[in-house]
This record gives C-alpha cells, sequence and structure tokens, in this order.
C-alpha cells in the first residue's frame, strides 16, 4: 500500500491519488500504527477492503470502503497518534462503540464527526464507505497537549454547511483527473474545523444543548444498565422525569428507545466475544452479562447486527500478517512499538 503527496504551492495544491485493494489482513497490518483490527466474519467479507489516500504536512485524507471489523487502540497507538484530530463521515454502514471513559461513541451517514485521537476506543465498524480527514492539531490552532472535544458538524448550523461543501469539493479535486486541489479550499476548510472547536454556544442554541445534554445523560444510565432486564422506557421515566413523548423524541432516529437498547447490548456483546472468542461457553456468559433474555434473542440480535450468529463472527487463529512494511503511512503517525494484539 501507498499513499500521495500533495504538493503545495501559493495558490495550488498538485496531487496524485493512489487506490489499492487489500485483504483484511493487509489492512489491519497498514493501520496497525493507528489501531488494531479484527475482522468479523458475514457474506460480504471476501469483497476487498478499498483504501485511497492523499497528504500534506499537516493533513492526511483517506477514501475507503471496508468490511466489518471490531476495533480497539492500545497506549501506543495513542502515543502513535495523539497529537491529530480525526474527522470521520460516513456514507454506507457506521461505526459504534465506547470510549475509553465508558461513554457511548456512534458514527452514522449523515454529518462529520470529530473525535481526538489521544483518546482510546473499542468498536464495532460495520461494512460500507468513509471518508476520513487526521489533521495535526497544531493546524487548528490547538496545543498538541489539548484535548478538543467530541463534536458534530451537520447541515443545521451554518459552519457545519460550510464545512460539508468543501468537503465534497476537496474530495472531488481528489479524484479528478487534473490533480489540483485550490489551496484556499484547504484554508476554509481548516477554518470551518476552527471556528467549530472554539465557538461558544449561543443564546438561541441554549435549549438544544440542554437537549442534546439530557441525550448523553440518559444514553450514559443505559450503557451503564445494560445488564438489567428491567431496563426499558419505564426504568428510564422513572429516573429522569421526562414525559415518554419527549423520551421517544429523543430516539426517534435511532429506531426507538427499545432498538437502541438492543443493539448497545449488542456491540457491548461482539465487542467482548471478539477479545475472548477461543473460550468455551464463553458466548453463552456473554450474552447473559449484557442483559439478553434468551440465547436465542442473542443469536438473533447478533445475526441482525453482524450478518453471521456469535459463533461464527471471528476467526480464532487469525492475526495481521506481521512485520509488514509501513512506509506508506501517514508521515504524522509517530513511528512507536505495536504489539499485534
Amino acid at each position: 500500500m501507498r499513499h500521495e503527496t500533495l504538493k503545495t504551492n501559493t495558490s495550488l495544491i498538485r496531487l496524485r491519488g493512489f487506490a489499492v485493494d487489500s485483504s483484511a489482513d493487509e489492512y489491519s497490518a497498514a493501520m496497525i500504527l493507528a489501531f488494531h483490527v479484527s475482522p468479523i466474519n458475514s457474506p460480504q467479507s471476501s469483497r476487498p477492503f478499498r483504501l485511497r489516500t492523499w497528504h500534506t504536512t499537516d493533513v492526511f485524507f483517506a477514501d475507503a470502503t471496508i468490511n466489518a471489523f471490531k476495533t480497539h487502540r492500545d497506549a501506543a497507538q495513542v502515543e502513535n497518534t495523539s497529537h491529530l484530530i480525526a474527522l470521520h463521515r460516513h456514507f454506507v454502514g457506521h461505526w459504534t462503540g465506547n470510549l475509553n471513559d465508558g461513554s457511548t461513541l456512534e458514527r452514522r451517514p449523515g454529518g462529520v464527526f470529530l473525535l481526538d485521537c489521544s483518546l482510546s476506543w473499542q468498536a464495532i465498524q460495520h461494512a460500507g464507505s468513509q471518508q476520513t480527514v487526521f489533521i495535526d492539531k497544531a493546524a487548528v490552532g490547538l496545543d498538541h497537549t489539548q484535548v478538543a472535544p467530541v463534536l458534530e458538524f451537520s447541515n443545521t448550523t451554518t459552519t457545519g454547511a460550510s464545512l460539508l461543501v468543501l468537503w465534497d469539493e476537496i474530495y472531488e479535486a481528489l479524484r479528478g483527473d487534473d490533480q489540483l486541489l485550490q489551496k484556499h479550499k484547504l484554508d476554509q476548510f481548516l477554518a470551518c474545523v476552527r471556528i467549530g472547536l472554539g465557538t461558544p454556544a449561543q443564546r438561541d442554541d441554549v435549549r438544544r444543548h440542554a437537549r442534546a445534554a439530557l441525550f448523553r445523560t440518559i444514553c450514559k444510565f443505559i450503557e451503564a444498565n445494560l445488564n438489567r432486564l428491567d431496563l426499558g422506557v419505564d426504568l428510564i421515566l422513572a429516573n429522569f422525569g421526562v414525559s415518554r413523548a419527549s423520551l421517544y423524541r429523543m430516539f426517534e432516529n435511532r429506531g426507538g428507545v427499545r432498538n437502541y437498547i438492543m443493539e448497545r447490548r449488542t456491540v457491548r456483546a461482539v465487542i467482548e466475544i471478539a477479545e475472548k472468542p477461543a473460550q468455551r461457553g464463553q458466548i453463552h456468559q456473554i450474552a447473559e452479562k449484557w442483559g439478553f433474555s434468551s440465547q436465542p434473542n442473542f443469536n438473533r440480535a447478533v445475526k441482525q447486527k453482524c450478518d453471521a450468529p456469535p459463533s461464527a463472527l471471528f476467526d480464532k487463529d487469525w492475526a495481521p500478517i506481521p512485520d509488514r512494511e509501513l512506509s506508506w503511512q501517514m508521515p504524522a503517525f509517530r513511528q512507536t512499538s505495536i504489539s499485534k494484539s
């Protein structure tokens, strides 16, 4: 695998794109400096991973079509990338998991999501297509020791709408035949990120931010009580005092409260199965731990989520190709030692 450097002058960025097809082990070895990959077996898993990348000194662009996998980050990978922020945009498929503090993290088609690369996580990445932009913190006015907030840029705000338009224009240029990108577009793109990181809430945003804060608090409550069989609408209403209608509206775009709880239980269970795939009786214990009322219910939930039963999700002996040449890697990644676990 390799990627191309965006060559800059005062007005234009000259570039050459490079696209590669790879297997799961090659993709895992290529990304080992940033995160671990454990492929999930599904009918679509035979398709190749497809990756195309470009970079300048401070910004790295990736355009990928991927199969499903479980991912996590260790301390060395955090050290490699702690000076970066990552902006993710999903077009097909989604990404759902947990940050190291236990809070939930979801990335679905629609907006652009910002995540500080000094954070660690564990998650399930579903098959689909996505674009990711890694940016050196210094390029958007942050010190390398600062931790950027978790943000979403959507077209409901002026800054978000502007960033999405610039995003599309930049990627169109990256894929184009003329292989030129106007430098001012990249400057405007970075300016939008700066505004998103530094602009305080305006007066007319107070109620929206309050609702968002309540939603995050309810999600944390759900996460902490996934093992309870009585976890549901009534338990949430009893603990938060919101109206039933308000609660339903909060989770409307996530398929409802019940669907959200089921998805969170399934994600946490699949992540744990990936960590202990070969232990006898492990699947039954995991199903009970995460609040599934029966093994058939658990099997159906996993099959619906991952397109494969729990026992067939992961290859027990799978490992990425060791000692693969990583010269194509993003220059900004600090190349410290990474375990293959």
